[in-house]
């Protein structure tokens, strides 16, 4: 069985799965040279079915993670497109409320005819499936849509080296088809999602991007140079700085947990109005120490809820290792897994395992998932390539 697992967002990827093992995985930006490239990831594809010397008609199913995604135009503008990016975020000190226009946007966005945020329309599942029909002369019907978050659990549980283990599989993000983290828990090859928090309300992973915004960086690029400042910041600093941050945002334990802005109006300038005075480090400090103490009490919470003491986590917040290396010191964690580079990237991976566990079950096939492995997946280069490349 043949499975090609896509991700168009950001740092677009393709992966491909035979029979329950990854034989091959790479993001379109290594072929494009354009850094987190969005969009269908056409040349990875090609790339893959050359190197594993694949017909594309061999693909048995194609599976496209996220159920709602915005067009690849805009994910690109926001990521290069600097004055747009600055006008997106509201960066600045005078940022008029949207008014009747804003809450026009957000009926449209309920009725599922526009995204709630200006300038960012959702991309119809006709397109995306004619992007994959159109390139690979496959049928429709061998496409699949699936969830952005299960994406994120299923290259979280099936790729760790568990066995099929019980595990406790938490997913956490910026926001994905409307949910910003999920708890789940899994056993041989069953994932039971238990609750799912709505990013509306807020998320750590917004949060996050707008800190980094604040300080001068690149959001959705340069979060890890936050947390690689943090430890510089003074301790008297660093703990004003919490103090003003959580007044504006933090974690609210519930059914299911929320990650919440404290305030109302733009929240750059929110941010910007309640760190006034402090040092740039204080911040980075800060920020850090409101993350790593929101995600332990999240899943300290998970774990007296379901009893499971092996995670598996997946999700761009994970990518704060400062913060996974806290939850592995836990007493309680017996083992952890954390997906390597588990943003949207390893959604590609997700959906390459769910499309495969589909398949087992319609060709009535006991599913035998195979762990993620080593990442070398993608095309080789031998040394007359290299040397060629070098002259």
């Amino acid at each position: 069985m043949l499975v090609l697992g896509i991700s168009e967002t950001h740092c677009a990827t393709a992966a491909v799965l035979r029979d329950g093992q990854l034989v091959g995985c790479a993001s379109e930006e290594r072929f494009s040279r354009l850094k987190n490239d969005a969009g269908y990831p056409r040349r990875a594809i090609d790339a893959l079915l050359r190197e594993l010397h694949l017909d594309r008609g061999a693909l048995d199913l194609v599976v496209l993670a996220g159920t709602r995604i915005p067009t690849y135009e805009w994910m690109n503008r926001v990521m290069r497109d600097e004055a747009y990016r600055r006008r997106y975020y509201g960066v600045g000190l005078e940022t008029p409320r949207r008014g009747l226009t804003g809450r026009a946007r957000k009926l449209g966005a309920r009725l599922g005819l526009l995204d709630p945020a200006p300038g960012k329309a959702p991309l119809a599942d006709e397109e995306r499936r004619a992007h994959v029909t159109g390139h690979l002369g496959l049928a429709a019907e061998r496409v699949r849509i699936v969830d952005h978050h299960a994406c994120h659990a299923a290259a979280a549980y099936f790729g760790s080296p568990f066995g099929g283990r019980e595990a406790l599989v938490l997913t956490n993000d910026n926001s994905g088809d409307g949910l910003c983290a999920t708890v789940s828990t899994a056993r041989a090859t069953t994932l039971e999602r238990r609750e799912a928090t709505r990013s509306g309300p807020g998320s750590l992973g917004s949060f996050y991007t707008l800190v980094t915004l604040l300080l001068g960086m690149k959001p959705g690029e340069h979060e890890y140079k936050v947390m690689g400042l943090a430890p510089y910041a003074p301790a008297g600093g660093a703990e004003q700085a919490l103090a003003a941050l959580r007044a504006t945002f933090d974690f609210a334990p519930g059914e299911p947990c929320r990650f919440e802005w404290r305030t109302r109006g733009p929240l750059y300038r929110t941010l910007l109005e309640a760190t006034l005075g402090l040092r740039f480090d204080a911040i980075a400090g800060g920020a850090q120490r409101l993350l790593e103490e929101a995600l332990l009490r999240w899943v300290r919470l998970a774990r007296e809820r379901y009893g499971v003491e092996r995670l598996a986590l997946g999700g761009g917040v994970f990518m704060n290792v400062k913060a996974n290396m806290l939850l592995a010191e836990e007493p309680w964690v017996s083992d952890l897994f954390v997906f390597p580079s588990c943003g949207d990237e390893s959604n590609a991976v997700g959906a390459a395992y769910l499309g495969y566990l589909e398949l087992c079950a319609a060709r009535g096939t006991a599913p035998a998932p195979r762990p993620f492995g080593p990442a070398y997946l993608g095309p080789s280069l031998d040394d007359a390539e290299a040397e060629e490349a070098i002259r």
